[in-house]
């Protein structure tokens, strides 16, 4: 048991995949009982969120220091800002919340850290992002799993 704990935590860590392939892993192939792959997914990627934000705020720091990549990164934040501000401006933090939510590739904490960064955002309305957006991004893939399991006991007798 304490494996397939460790396996859901090392796959929430992985960019890209986070809850939307630890949960499935957990409540599927780990056989842990969905409210404990929920808890430990979702308490895995807050920690993950807080890791990212910090990273990516020291790593502009130093990006910021050298005078051409400077210049590049200052170019690529602008065309991102341009972007993503709108919205951010729009629907604050709750924007980047639901941003995180979408249990797509390509959304999740490390990327909100990555954005609420760029936009100079808070830690803390960040936090209250990270924490809104995992929530919701936990709570949606794990009930597709467990609609899932439950459609597939209807067909499939053990």
């Amino acid at each position: 048991m304490l494996n397939e704990i460790l396996l859901v935590i090392f796959i929430t860590f992985i960019p890209g995949l986070e809850v939307r392939a630890s949960i499935p892993y957990g409540i599927l192939l780990g056989g842990l009982p969905w409210w404990l792959v929920f808890l430990v997914a979702f308490g895995s990627d807050i920690v993950l969120a807080v890791i990212s934000y910090f990273i990516f705020a020291k790593a502009i720091h130093l990006i910021n220091k050298i005078k051409l990549i400077g210049n590049l990164y200052e170019r690529a934040v602008v065309r991102t800002q341009k972007k993503i501000s709108p919205y951010v401006e729009k629907y604050g933090k709750w924007g980047l919340a639901a941003f995180i939510a979408i249990p797509l590739p390509g959304s999740g904490d490390i990327t909100g850290a990555l954005a609420a960064n760029l936009l100079g955002m808070r830690f803390k309305s960040f936090l209250m992002s990270a924490i809104v957006g995992t929530a919701g991004a936990s709570i949606t893939v794990t009930a597709i799993v467990m609609t899932g399991v439950g459609l597939s006991s209807i067909f499939v007798s053990v």
